[in-house]
């Protein structure tokens, strides 16, 4: 919130964000990342297609038998700039029918960027 509120009477000072702390030694804490789902309702993938999802100009048994148009590479595309950034993308069906896809990109620290976004000096 950019606009600064009085405190109620009585209320405790905010405190700053403490870093996670850990015993020396211990081990390195994960990255902080984000997560994108993007859950589907259809017949879910084919497993024979699953493994070639992200394969450039792959289409899938089910998209030429329907004459679907496409070049299969959107998720080519897609699992490209995911490892450009360090991330990833994958894949799965659901249980009750349907398909998940999940994009996996690390999220920068705060201390990493200024107030404008720009790369801490």
């Amino acid at each position: 919130d950019a606009v600064q509120r009085p405190r109620p009477p009585g209320a405790p000072a905010p405190r700053p964000p403490q870093p996670p702390r850990l015993p020396l030694g211990g081990p390195t804490p994960p990255r902080p990342h984000l997560l994108v789902h993007v859950r589907d309702r259809g017949p879910g993938i084919p497993p024979a297609d699953l493994e070639h999802l992200f394969e450039p100009f792959y289409r899938g048994e089910r998209a030429k038998a329907d004459h679907l148009r496409g070049t299969g590479l959107g998720l080519s595309l897609v699992a490209e700039i995911a490892r450009a950034h360090g991330g990833a993308i994958t894949a799965q069906n659901l249980p009750a029918g349907g398909a998940e896809f999940t994009l996996r990109l690390p999220a920068a620290l705060p201390e990493q960027y200024d107030e404008f976004a720009h790369p801490a000096r």
